[in-house]
């Protein structure tokens, strides 16, 4: 039994590492980011001009923000944040929409527990027992402890992928000025039919339908003309908390967010 007990700790131990030995890389942030629209085509404005109004909202409710990060890239590509609409060539309005973590992949510490477990225990019952019958019970009680050893590993080494997803809306001012028109329908009818017995034993039937019809057009005078994307980041790593997923991914959707004003 103290054989077997350390037979589990070294399966434990070579377990630990296995992680490392698969995927050497493990332990590294790796980001991805993705814009489901192009880039749009916005007309760009002399320096003088280079001014933004910029609204940041976090619809998420999550305590990773890039507030700051987003300001900070916007100042750097060269803007001028205004506060005052009327001083604005440029309106950016970004919404940090949803930040989600889920685990991904383990690397398998439970198999490579049990193929551990079951050979040592295999070696360890053919010593004690001098027989085939012994290697063979060893070799099983050995696999299914290495299998739990590797198991509860698997548990705490988990792949952690965390989700970043951004709104973008962008506003350019047209100097002449543009109109918008909104137009909503809305149809409704009613119907009813029934039957009367009247005094000479028949029957009087009758039948009314009504139809009702409404349209609203609105036409809206605006400043500016907008432009809207979505930005899906993505952080992927062993164990990864949502402090190292704001510090990979804040700076690169920061700046994807400024690099979409012309």
């Amino acid at each position: 039994m103290i054989r077997l007990t350390i037979l589990l700790l070294l399966t434990s131990i070579l377990s630990s590492s296995c992680t490392s030995f698969l995927d050497p890389d493990s332990n590294v942030v790796k980001t991805t980011l993705t814009q489901v629209k192009p880039r749009p085509n916005i007309r760009p404005a002399s320096h003088k001009d280079m001014t933004v109004y910029v609204r940041y909202r976090n619809s998420s409710g999550s305590a990773l923000d890039i507030r700051e990060s987003v300001l900070t890239e916007v100042k750097n590509a060269g803007y001028r944040i205004v506060d005052d609409l009327d001083l604005a060539q440029y309106i950016l309005t970004a919404d940090l929409r949803y930040v989600g973590e889920k685990s991904s992949k383990t690397y398998g510490h439970t198999i490579f527990g049990a193929l551990i477990g079951a050979v040592a225990g295999g070696i360890i019952g053919h010593q004690i027992g001098k027989g085939k019958t012994e290697k063979v019970v060893g070799a099983g009680v050995g696999g299914a402890l290495g299998g739990l050893a590797g198991k509860a590993i698997d548990n705490r080494n988990k792949i952690i992928t965390v989700d970043m997803v951004v709104d973008l809306r962008i506003g350019e001012r047209i100097k002449e000025g543009l109109k918008t028109e909104r137009k909503s329908n809305s149809n409704s009818s009613i119907s009813a039919s029934g039957s009367i017995s009247s005094t000479a034993g028949g029957y009087e039937r009758g039948q009314s339908n009504a139809n009702f019809g409404e349209s609203t057009l609105v036409v809206i005078s605006e400043d500016f003309l907008y432009h809207e994307n979505r930005f899906i980041a993505t952080a992927t790593k062993l164990k990864l908390t949502l402090g190292e997923a704001q510090e990979a991914l804040s700076a690169q959707i920061s700046r994807a967010i400024a690099s979409s004003l012309p």
